[in-house]
Order: structure tokens, then C-alpha cells, then sequence
């Protein structure tokens, strides 16, 4: 981690709170003539986590976040071609930094805010009965439709990709893959039946795919490069005390607990 980085994003932080405190009065006044609200543009893995914090959020803020989701790589689409969002919650680290550079993002307000797992999950209880088993890997080695997120929009998929490689089955399997256009699609394409198999986030799973049948592998971290999942402050956002507020409230402690509840690994605020 860069001392240099973590310095700006200090700085940037205790600017929001110095701002806050200056001016509560003006901020009051402001919530009772309208409505305090903030567009955050989410990767469609972290959609749910993102609502189930956006009711903290506006106990404690009196702020309500309004959602657009889908695939990092639309929403980044979106943003350059001037969509009206104020924060981009990624599911990768690049379209953040590229937004940066670009001149779309405040620099300053980059930083990573959960890492997403993977795992492998087959639908058919007739199958194979154990939860957490490499059985699971070995039925999709024999048969059966595997679901992952397109690759070239979604890091979700893009680690899919890399874990298949690494265990030597993408040209092998690539015949029977079907793809999603996000990691929320690709879930619903092994929870519909429409596909056999699918990689996909361990949040999903946890919130919906537990009691359903089927086997689950959980895919080893070594087999693909790190979810880490980056959020930035847009340039149109960049003096609003509303998307200051929030990113502050994104890296606290009890936050990052709740993301450890719903399936991330826990980055406390590292820039990279």
C-alpha cells in the first residue's frame, strides 16, 4: 500500500468531516426544503449488499440512495458517455483508476472497498448431494451447461475465466458455456435451470442459493487475480457533501462487518 495514496485519502476524508461539521446548519436547512439524495452507480454483484446498507445509511444520514446496476464494464460505458451517476461502486480496480485518469473521478476519493469470492455451483440434488465438495468439480469435468459472466464486461466472469485456465478446463468446457451479461444473470441462469453449473459470487449464493439443491465448490483464491472491488467519487459529485458522506460511511467498521456477513473479504481502506 502506498503511504503517498492512504495520505490523500486521509486528507480527502477529514476534509468531508471538517465540511460537516463547518456547516451543519446549512446542511439541516437543505433537508428540510428537499430531499437529500445520491445516484451510485453499483456493479451488479453488490447490488443487494448496497440496499441493505443504503437503510443505515439513511437512518443515520437522511440521505437515500437512488440505483443503477448492471456490469462494471456498462456502467463504466455509461459514465464516460456522461451518465448522471455521483459514485461508482465497481467490481474491479481498473474502470475506477481508468476513470481517474480519464478525468471523469476524483483521485483522491478512490478505494477499495470489499474483495469478491467465487465458487462453483451445480443445481442437481440427484447429482451430488455433499454442499462443499470437489465432486461438484468433477460432474462438470464429465457433463452438464456451465454459466459464468461475460468476460470482457465483467470481472466476475474474468476471474471465472482465469480459474478455468488455471485448472486446465476452458477449451475442454468452453463448448457448453453459456454467458451473462453480470454475475446477477449468470446466478439466475443455474437457479432457472437454464444452465447446469455456474461460477458465481459467494454473496449471491449466500443471500438466495443456500436452500436450493445442488453442490457447491468454493473456487481457491490462487486460481484467479483478486476481486478487489474499488469505489470513486465522480467529477460531476466532486463538491457534494452527500458522496463525501457516503464514502466515509462506506469504509467504516461496522460496514465492513456487515460485507464479512454478506460474503467479502473484509480490505479495510487500501488504495492500490
Amino acid at each position: 500500500m502506498s503511504r503517498k495514496k492512504t495520505r490523500c485519502s486521509c486528507v480527502f476524508f477529514r476534509g468531508v468531516i471538517i465540511l460537516l461539521a463547518a456547516f451543519p446548519a446549512q446542511l439541516q436547512a437543505d433537508e428540510t426544503t428537499a430531499p437529500q439524495t445520491l445516484h451510485v452507480a453499483v456493479a451488479s454483484n453488490f447490488l443487494f449488499p448496497l440496499k441493505q446498507l443504503a437503510i443505515r445509511f439513511k437512518q443515520e444520514t437522511g440521505i437515500e440512495l437512488i440505483t443503477s446496476s448492471g456490469s462494471t464494464g456498462t456502467l463504466y460505458a455509461q459514465i464516460s458517455n456522461g451518465a448522471p451517476y455521483g459514485v461508482f461502486l465497481a467490481a474491479d480496480k481498473r474502470r475506477p483508476r481508468l476513470l481517474v485518469e480519464k478525468g471523469y473521478a476524483v483521485k483522491e476519493s478512490r478505494i477499495t472497498y470489499a474483495y469478491g469470492q467465487i465458487i462453483l455451483w451445480g443445481n442437481d440434488r440427484h447429482v451430488v448431494t455433499d454442499k462443499d465438495s470437489e465432486k461438484c468439480l468433477a460432474r462438470l469435468k464429465q457433463s452438464g451447461r456451465l454459466a459464468i459472466a461475460n468476460p470482457q464486461t465483467a470481472p466476475y466472469g474474468t476471474a471465472a475465466k482465469e480459474s478455468l485456465l488455471a485448472l486446465g478446463l476452458w477449451e475442454k468446457i468452453k463448448p457448453r458455456m453459456v454467458f451473462g451479461k453480470s454475475i446477477a444473470q449468470t446466478y439466475q441462469f443455474v437457479d432457472t435451470g437454464n444452465a447446469d453449473f455456474g461460477i458465481v459470487a459467494r454473496s449471491e449464493y449466500l443471500r438466495m442459493g443456500q436452500q436450493r439443491p445442488g453442490c457447491v465448490w468454493t473456487i481457491p483464491a490462487e486460481y484467479y487475480n483478486p476481486l478487489e472491488q474499488q469505489a470513486v467519487i465522480l467529477k460531476r459529485a466532486e463538491e457534494n457533501a452527500n458522496a463525501a458522506t457516503f464514502m466515509a460511511f462506506l469504509t467504516d467498521e461496522m460496514t465492513r462487518n456487515s460485507l464479512e456477513d454478506l460474503g467479502y473479504g473484509n480490505p479495510g481502506n487500501r488504495v492500490h
